[in-house]
């Protein structure tokens, strides 16, 4: 249809009508609620949005218009879905994921996302925040891509018996600032100790985190954003996992990548992973 944008977008679409004969003059508009995506939507695998929630689309056509091709709507509905005041980070627990059962071994992760209770705590739009731990945020990032019919798979990282004299099972983080706070302000920055971490990941391994922002990038360069298109490797290569630097910021560069060390070590290094796909089973309702 001529005048049809080609790119991710939304808006109101109106369609202005005429009718006249000797016996009747009608006119007006027709009009709807239109959502450009950049491909036809996803199904299972990738957050089962097939139909698609209109809610959804408000979203995920916000944070990526002006955008064609998979790379471009992965990037900026992670960096919208951050800065948008959508989820404020809470590790204690998740709220929308939900965990099936029965779990046939370690590596089974199948979860059900709850939207409808998501969209009942942020009420009508404009939208408002919730709370959130990682599995809600890369959860609802692929929720989102696969509505503009563009893939993201979902991973989480186990920490692995380092083989140092105190074992753990649990890995400290390197200062990020959580989704729901200004990632500029280095306050904001601060460590915890993960059992387990969940983020979101191209098809060709590239890393997208949603869930907590990085004061510098992997070259050590002012960043202040969550990992975009970073690499997905196994340490001690140069990663989004784990990467050491000196001296400390916000004067220089200090941690880059989200893993520090194990629980119990007095030295940084050897947080080697267990990375297991994870999937989203079902979207919807869960009572």
């Amino acid at each position: 249809m001529a005048g049809i944008p080609n790119f991710v977008t939304l808006g109101g679409f109106s369609l202005p009508f005429s009718c006249t004969s000797v016996y009747t003059g009608l006119g007006g508009n027709a009009g709807t609620r239109l959502y450009l995506t950049d491909a036809t939507p996803l199904g299972t695998s990738y957050g089962h949005q097939v139909p698609v929630w209109t809610d959804v689309l408000e979203d995920a056509c916000l944070w990526a218009t002006g955008q064609t091709g998979p790379a471009a709507c992965r990037q900026w509905c992670t960096f919208k879905l951050f800065h948008s005041f959508v989820f404020v980070y809470d590790p204690d627990k998740p709220y929308y994921s939900v965990r099936q059962f029965p779990i046939v071994s370690f590596a089974d992760h199948r979860y059900k996302f709850s939207l409808k209770l998501f969209f009942e705590h942020r009420g009508s739009p404009p939208y408002t925040w919730t709370n959130g731990d990682c599995r809600d945020v890369s959860f609802y990032s692929q929720i989102a891509t696969s509505a503009l019919g563009v893939p993201l798979d979902c991973f989480q990282e186990w920490p692995t018996n380092p083989g140092y004299p105190v074992p753990s099972l649990a890995f400290e983080t390197n200062p990020g600032c959580g989704i729901g706070n200004d990632s500029t302000i280095w306050a904001n920055y601060e460590q915890w100790r993960f059992n387990f971490h969940q983020h979101n990941a191209s098809p060709a391994n590239s890393t997208y985190d949603a869930c907590v922002a990085q004061w510098v990038d992997l070259g050590g360069n002012p960043y202040q954003n969550p990992p975009i298109d970073w690499p997905l490797q196994t340490p001690p290569t140069l990663s989004y996992w784990q990467t050491e630097i000196l001296p400390h910021p916000p004067t220089g560069s200090w941690f880059r990548g989200v893993a520090w060390r194990y629980s119990g070590q007095t030295a940084p290094g050897g947080a080697v992973v267990v990375r297991s796909l994870v999937q989203s089973y079902l979207v919807g309702y869960l009572p």
